[in-house]
């Protein structure tokens, strides 16, 4: 179940959370659409094609031996695909590939607010032992034109991380729901938005007018070709962990009428409990440390930002 924020969004923006005892935490909750646009350039090539590379997230250095996968979507929600008329190829030496001979699929399509003329499902599984997480999004392919990629970043989630995932995939088996997995590009996006927070002393979904140059978490998603998520924010005053977030996220509960996340209201008081029991199947965890305060007065000269996207 996917809520929209549509008129509360402002209210919760403003508002923030506390929860608990000892240092302040704040936290918002924003929801999206599903959906991965990429830009994207065309010539005609016949039927249809998809070429990239891949690369190491920090070193960028080309991934070899990575399996890519473009299947025809053939949803209109934007979900993954069944694997139907899929095809495949393997990461060359310096990471890249190409896959020709795409037939039609489910279009043309708008979700998001981008409009898919004919849109493919992209997943890209990382050589086996290797540690990165996969990564999955939509490409526009229309027949008959190559869509160029921009490069495709996979990460390696620490032990760490790791440990966050158990944590969160803790609380989501407590009501029935099937554990969420790492996915490269939501990882990528949530580091950019917990680091421009930290750097720019902000704590919120959107930007701000007078920034410029700002690209937000869904922008920069948009922009990389990532999927498009729901999102949790956290901002906390140092030392402080992801523990304290996701403590925060399971007390939403008691907010919820007769305890039920699903028919609880979206508010700012339960948003992040909704959006992390909504998700369906990746995730991606940031923590920026040691960040200009939004609200020094109040919280302290530095504070710890968090992001938290969720497919």
């Amino acid at each position: 179940m996917r809520r929209t924020l549509a008129a509360s969004v402002a209210t919760i923006l403003l508002l923030g959370l506390q929860i608990g005892r000892g240092p302040a935490l704040a936290q918002n909750a924003r929801t999206s659409p599903r959906g991965l646009p990429v830009e994207s350039k065309t010539r005609e090539v016949g039927s249809g094609a998809v070429v990239g590379v891949v690369v190491d997230y920090r070193t960028h250095r080309p991934i070899a031996g990575a399996v890519v996968v473009i299947s025809p979507q053939r949803r209109a929600d934007m979900s993954p695909v069944d694997g139907s008329g899929a095809q495949t190829t393997v990461t060359g030496a310096e990471g890249s590939f190409a896959v020709t001979n795409l037939g039609p699929s489910f279009g043309p399509l708008s979700f998001g607010g981008v409009r898919y003329a004919d849109p493919e499902f992209v997943a890209v599984h990382p050589p086996r032992g290797s540690g990165y997480a996969a990564f999955h999004g939509i490409v526009d392919v229309a027949p008959g034109t190559e869509s160029s990629m921009k490069r495709i970043a996979l990460v390696a989630p620490s032990a760490g991380d790791y440990r966050w995932l158990a944590r969160v995939n803790g609380l989501r088996a407590r009501f029935g729901k099937p554990p969420l997995h790492f996915d490269s590009g939501l990882i990528v996006a949530a580091q950019h938005w917990a680091n421009y927070m930290a750097s720019r002393g902000i704590y919120r979904h959107h930007c701000p007018t007078a920034l410029a140059g700002c690209q937000t978490a869904r922008k920069y998603e948009i922009a990389g070709g990532m999927l498009l998520s729901g999102q949790n924010i956290a901002a906390r005053q140092p030392p402080a962990t992801w523990r304290a977030f996701e403590a925060g996220v399971n007390a939403e509960i008691g907010n919820c009428p007769a305890g039920d996340w699903q028919t609880c209201p979206y508010t700012s008081d339960t948003g992040h409990l909704i959006n992390l029991l909504s998700a369906s199947h990746w995730i991606g965890l940031a923590v920026a440390v040691d960040g200009k305060s939004f609200d020094a007065r109040t919280y302290g000269a530095t504070m710890d930002y968090f992001d938290e996207e969720l497919f």
